[in-house]
């Protein structure tokens, strides 16, 4: 073995500054690009933004080209201005808290305000479910051990209002007590506010509700407590016929019946509604189908003029190295920002073209489509489409999708077609709403049904994966519920 120099020659990809911020950019849903434009805006003295909320405004109409440009501008450009005294200090003084960046700064303190309350104290919440439960349990008459037993009940309740009535089993068994004394203490909490919770079953949280709420109607209690799988078979005649009413009469009990709150629970939920802003429309003209980037509210973003002639004057040494270098960060910055929105686009209109049929005819039109597909009718990387679909929502005249659901894996037929999971789970979901409801179909005679009338050949688990995500139960549950 010995020590000696070599001459090298090699190829490698690295991810440049510029790169990775557009990377980190593409992924960004809209709110968090709004975030990221801010802090950047926040974190660079020569970025400035423009709101315009009178009209669409794009961030790819900003002349970047001539402002950015290191090079000093013509002598003949009647713009120049001389920057004043105060520009120049305020210059001087960016330049020193960006060198002394990462030096800590000593000093006191900024003394506390005694006379303001501690800030837990000035922020105000509605309380859980627990608590509203434990409040009023403090308040019944249960004491000692049946007390115990209410809050172990109360600590099983979900978040929709409802014990499971294997976890009740299981209380009793681990309390050692009886399900008897479990059943006593689960119906004095039954009686809480809201009507219906720590109900077992559905029935009977709509039928305690409907006591406590309408007492005086005994025929609605009876459309709870024996009827309701017939309502839901829309068997009215059969109701009629039972309770001995006519069909207004049954049309009434129904309105009222839709007043009750299946979930008594979610009323105490402190999860807050999440709402969609699109990045993308895309309307429809005529015969063809026109894609819009949903600019609206984004910021327009320019370069500050006051550093920018600071730097064309007499901006000298590190100051003039800290401005180039912050105009170059902000070049990225609006470039990145500019691929961004033309990647975004390029995608959603190879999209429609590509499921124009679904914008026609809804769900039965939807092709099987991979990221590969539109990657390579676009020109860029798989993954490139990855980051464009994700955390991104596009409003259709079908209606507000996001943009991965339009991909999906290739299903082969027999006769050489290819399908979609959406377009094969429509046909599952038509199949189960025709099965005779004395004989629900099982999985396997799905499968069958589907090679024989569709020429779709598919694994028995994959038709169980596709009713459970539609929300269907089993043959043996739908059974029981006849």
């Amino acid at each position: 073995m010995d020590l000696r120099q070599e001459v090298k020659l090699e190829q490698r990809l690295r991810l440049t500054l510029q790169l990775q911020q557009a990377i980190k950019l593409l992924q960004l849903s809209r709110l968090e690009l709004q975030e990221t434009i801010q802090q950047e805006c926040n974190e660079n003295p020569v970025l400035e933004q423009e709101f315009d909320e009178t009209s669409l405004t794009t961030i790819t109409d900003v002349p970047v080209a001539r402002e950015l440009s290191d090079a000093p501008p013509a002598s003949n450009r009647e713009d120049r201005l001389v920057p004043r005294e105060e520009d120049e200090q305020s210059l001087r003084n960016l330049v020193e808290q960006y060198q002394s960046f990462s030096t800590a700064v000593s000093g006191a303190s900024r003394p506390r305000d005694e006379e303001l309350p501690p800030l837990e104290t000035r922020i105000s919440s509605s309380p859980s479910l627990l608590e509203h439960l434990e409040w009023q349990l403090n308040m019944s008459s249960l004491t000692g051990r049946r007390k115990q037993l209410g809050q172990a009940i109360i600590e099983i309740v979900n978040t929709d209002g409802f014990v499971d009535l294997g976890a009740l089993k299981e209380l009793a068994t681990r309390e050692g007590t009886s399900e008897e004394e479990v059943a006593e203490v689960l119906y004095v909490i039954q009686q809480f506010d809201p009507a219906g919770i720590a109900s077992v079953t559905l029935t009977e949280c709509l039928l305690t509700q409907a006591r406590a709420l309408y007492p005086e109607r005994p025929k609605l209690h009876k459309l709870i407590e024996h009827h309701l799988d017939a309502l839901e078979r829309q068997d009215y005649r059969a109701i009629q016929k039972a309770l001995g009413i006519t069909a207004d009469e049954l049309r009434s009990l129904v309105k009222v019946l839709a007043t009750l709150d299946p979930h008594p629970g979610l009323q105490f939920s402190n999860d807050e509604p999440q709402y969609v802003v699109p990045d993308v429309y895309i309307r429809r003209e005529g015969d063809a189908y026109v894609v819009e980037l949903n600019d609206d509210g984004m910021p327009r973003l320019r370069i500050s003029p006051v550093y920018r002639r600071l730097l064309d004057g007499r901006a000298r040494g590190e100051e003039k190295e800290y401005l180039q270098k912050k105009l170059r960060q902000a070049r990225w910055l609006i470039q990145s920002i500019q691929q961004r929105q033309s990647t975004i686009r390029r995608v959603a209109e190879k999209i429609v073209e590509l499921q124009r049929d679904f914008l026609d005819q809804g769900v039965d039109g939807m092709k099987p489509m991979v990221l590969r597909d539109i990657a390579n009718a676009i020109g860029v990387h798989e993954s490139t489409v990855s980051r464009v679909t994700s955390n991104k929502y596009v409003h259709t005249p079908r209606g507000i999708f996001e943009l991965k659901f339009f991909f999906g894996h290739r299903i082969p037929g027999m006769d050489g077609e290819d399908h979609s999971q959406m377009h094969i789970k429509r046909i599952l979901k038509d199949i189960l709403a025709a099965e005779p409801k004395d004989k629900p179909l099982s999985d396997q005679t799905i499968k069958e049904m589907l090679l024989e009338e569709h020429r779709i050949d598919l694994a028995r688990r994959t038709i169980t994966k596709y009713r459970e995500e539609l929300g269907i139960p089993s043959s043996s549950v739908r059974r029981r519920r006849l």
